[in-house]
């Protein structure tokens, strides 16, 4: 008999209670308890949300699997998918800490980011303002509207609309993280690079702890497409099952998916075991994690920047909207 879960809605929760949640159970793992008997334990620790805690205890006495009731709290496919497949590994704690370091950083760098946009955000709101003001003011006063100065006042909104879409699209993509989400974020400018050595850690870390484990690269295609639906996993999984089947080797499978980092190719050639490559693939994991940390660093450092030039050249559009009719109206005397 099939189990249906229940609507979640009021029991989603945010990023930082994710987190939260990843952390509490983690901690219960690394002291010796199992999965029941760590959500068992939780709602002691976590007391704001004990109703959710023992639903889900509730849950998975019911056979649910854990990644679908990860999947109704709110966590993403491609999260749910590799918690799904440490299970299948005995690797569940190793993930969790994983997901917690790289939870942990993206909401260090997030608050870095907020602090660093919020005089610049709030500077630009005061000057749509006044550029709305401006234009209603002058046109008021001189009693005639001047083409070129509206042009302006017009771009400089549009730039503005367009920017303001293109940050609400990247935040969007980046909630999602499946496998379309994360395809979508590569062909944004600076975005797409911290991405592709998000996605690199990620698959790195997951082949490091399959290959360990003694799987071979076409069995690990196998459990990744037999994850969630539009997961970067399942995608990539039947991608790669395809191109396996049709005869391709490991190395242009690689050389072909832009997911998958080029690095792995010089290890493999290496014809090692797949303890070794296992354990070759977690160092360059720590390597991308290095990278990551340091992509994101100067994207907070120079984002600030970006900002006030963009601010400044809005400036100089308000001084032509003011200074253009007045030019004109001189002209005309």
């Amino acid at each position: 008999m099939a189990i249906v879960l229940p609507a979640f809605k009021k029991d989603k929760l945010t990023e930082r209670e994710q987190l939260e949640f990843l952390e509490y159970l983690a901690m219960s793992l690394k002291n010796g308890l199992s999965l029941a008997e760590s959500l068992q334990v939780m709602p002691a620790l976590w007391s704001k949300r004990q109703r959710l805690l023992r639903k889900l205890t509730y849950l998975m006495e019911q056979g649910v699997n854990f990644s679908q009731i990860l999947r109704q709290m709110g966590f993403g496919k491609t999260i749910a998918s590799q918690v799904d497949l440490a299970m299948m590994q005995g690797n569940l704690n190793e993930c969790l800490n994983q997901l917690v370091i790289i939870n942990r950083l993206k909401e260090e760098q997030l608050k870095k980011l907020k602090a660093e946009l919020s005089y610049p955000i709030t500077l630009f709101v005061l000057m749509i303002f006044m550029l709305l003001f401006m234009q209603n003011f002058l046109n008021g006063q001189l009693g005639q509207e001047d083409g070129t100065a509206n042009l302006v006042f017009a771009i400089l909104i549009v730039v503005a609309s367009v920017l303001s879409a293109g940050v609400t699209r990247i935040v969007i993509l980046l909630k999602r993280q499946d496998y379309k989400a994360l395809k979508a974020l590569l062909r944004y400018p600076i975005v797409g690079k911290i991405t592709q050595l998000y996605v690199f850690y990620m698959l790195s870390s997951e082949f490091g702890m399959m290959l360990g484990a003694g799987f071979s690269f076409p069995e690990i295609c196998k459990l990744f497409a037999n994850q969630e639906d539009g997961s970067l996993q399942e995608q990539l999984g039947r991608k790669m099952l395809k191109q396996f089947e049709a005869g391709k080797s490991i190395g242009d499978i690689i050389r072909g998916e832009a997911f998958l980092p080029d690095n792995l190719l010089l290890f493999i050639e290496t014809g090692a075991e797949r303890k070794e490559l296992g354990l070759k693939c977690t160092i360059l994991a720590n390597g991308f994690f290095r990278d990551l940390t340091q992509g994101l660093e100067r994207l907070i450092v120079n984002v600030q920047p970006i900002c006030f030039i963009f601010i400044g050249i809005c400036i100089i559009g308000m001084y032509l909207k003011m200074l253009m009719p007045m030019y004109a109206l001189m002209q005309s005397m």
